[in-house]
């Protein structure tokens, strides 16, 4: 990638003064996906229990994504399970923070929970499951 952005990874003390940046990025996943809310990936982050990542330029914060490390069968993982916003710099160059970060911690793989779009700009992955949903609440409208 070039330009003057930069992809950075937060710690939990620095997410309350980037908040007011990151959150339209999480309130729009939320709004996108009705998996998760942006309170319970502030608090996961600000817990530790997951890590925030994002590209910035011009001193705004364009894309973000969010880590989580679990124990699988294989060993540990590296799960990237929320990424919105302009992706492309996360993944030209952030993947690659991420997946040496990973690997650091001893990780055996990364797991990108995502769209089907996400195999053709990520040829080195596989697809490994398709998430299958059905509504099981009638709606009045």
């Amino acid at each position: 990638m070039s330009g003057s952005g930069n992809v950075f990874a937060l710690r939990a003390d620095q997410l309350e003064e980037l908040w007011p940046q990151i959150e339209p990025h999480l309130k729009r996943f939320e709004f996108e996906t009705a998996t998760t809310s942006s309170a319970s990936l502030k608090a996961l982050a600000l817990n530790c229990e997951a890590q925030v990542w994002g590209y910035q330029d011009a001193g705004v914060i364009r894309g973000v994504c969010i880590t989580q490390i679990y124990q699988h069968l294989r060993g540990r993982y590296c799960a990237v399970f929320v990424a919105v916003g302009d992706l492309m710099p996360i993944i030209h160059d952030g993947l690659a923070l991420i997946e040496d970060w990973a690997r650091g911690l001893d990780c055996a793989a990364i797991e990108i929970i995502g769209r089907k779009g996400w195999l053709r700009v990520l040829p080195e992955y596989r697809e490994r499951a398709v998430v299958l949903e059905k509504n099981l609440k009638v709606l009045n409208g």
